[in-house]
């Protein structure tokens, strides 16, 4: 059996907050922002759908499409946050969690 040890793969935290509705002008709302770990890469690329994004996250966290996330040392109260693109998830080898690559 293979531990794997999770903090040293995912070692910036970054900080999300779902989609809870949408104001009278049709604008997303969001509920209060939480902490998880994840590793960061910098992208600039297309998907295979012509999905332009500029960072790829992977995370043991599920994060989800249209919530709002924020990089490394940006302010949740003072950055507008990125609205994630897409999410693509797989079961770890073991079994034991699931990987998320989400796509700002």
């Amino acid at each position: 059996m293979v531990v794997v040890n999770l903090d040293r793969i995912f070692s910036s935290t970054c900080n999300y907050a779902r989609q809870s509705g949408a104001s009278s002008h049709g604008d997303p709302t969001y509920g209060s922002a939480t902490s998880f770990k994840a590793r960061v890469q910098p992208r600039n690329t297309l998907t295979p759908d012509e999905l332009k994004y500029d960072h790829v996250l992977y995370t043991a966290t599920a994060v989800q499409q249209d919530d709002k996330v924020w990089l490394p040392g940006e302010n949740t109260g003072t950055a507008p946050g990125r609205v994630v693109l897409a999410v693509e998830s797989s079961p770890s080898l073991s079994g034991d969690f699931t990987l998320y690559k989400v796509m700002l």
